[in-house]
C-alpha cells in the first residue's frame, strides 16, 4: 500500500515530473512506508505477500519492532516455503546471516508466547530453510513444545515431528 502521509502528497504535488525525480520520489515513498510502525496484522499481510527469501527478510528488517510472536513464526514458515535453489539459499545465508541470527534471537525471546500452531510453523519453516544455526533454536522450541503436546492438532504434530526428523 502506498504511503498516505500528507508530506508525501505535498512532495508529489510540487514535483516537476522527470523520470529521475519520479524515481527519487518513489524511492522516498517506499522508505517512508517502511519507516512507520505497523500493527501485527499489517506485518502478517506484508509477510504473506512477500514472495522470496529476500522479500520476507526485508519485512523483518524494516518492521522487526512491530513483530509479535505470531509474526516471528509466520516469518519462519514463509522462509521455509519460499522457492529457492540450493545455490540461491547458500548465497542468501551468506548475505543475510546477521539478520537471520537476529530473527533467531527474536524467536527465542518470543518462544513462551507461541501457541502450538506457531511452534509447528516455526519448526517446519526452520527445517525446510536448512539454516544450520537454527538447529539450536529448534531444540529450544522442542523443549517449549513438550509439556504442551496435548494442545497440538494432528497436522501441527506431524509438521513438528517432520521438522525434528529432517
Amino acid at each position: 500500500a502506498p504511503c498516505s502521509s500528507r508530506a508525501w502528497a505535498t512532495m508529489h504535488a510540487q514535483a516537476v515530473e522527470t523520470p529521475e525525480r519520479s524515481a527519487a520520489l518513489l524511492k522516498m515513498q517506499k522508505e517512508l512506508q517502511w519507516a512507520i510502525e505497523l500493527q501485527p496484522r499489517e506485518v502478517t499481510a506484508y509477510l504473506t505477500n512477500a514472495d522470496s527469501l529476500t522479500a520476507i527478510l526485508d519485512v523483518y528488517k524494516c518492521h522487526r519492532s512491530s513483530f509479535n510472536a505470531i509474526n516471528v513464526a509466520i516469518a519462519w514458515g514463509r522462509l521455509g516455503k519460499a522457492r529457492a535453489t540450493d545455490r540461491e539459499r547458500a548465497k542468501f545465508f551468506v548475505e543475510e546471516e546477521r539478520t537471520l541470527l537476529r530473527l533467531l534471537q527474536h524467536t527465542e525471546k518470543a518462544m513462551s508466547r507461541l501457541d502450538a500452531r506457531n511452534i509447528a510453523s516455526a519448526c517446519y519453516g526452520m527445517a525446510r530453510l536448512r539454516f544450520e544455526p537454527a538447529s539450536a533454536t529448534m531444540r529450544l522450541l522442542g523443549i517449549e513444545a513438550m509439556p504442551r503436546l496435548s494442545e497440538f492438532k494432528p497436522q501441527e504434530l506431524a509438521n513438528t515431528a517432520w521438522a525434528f526428523t529432517t
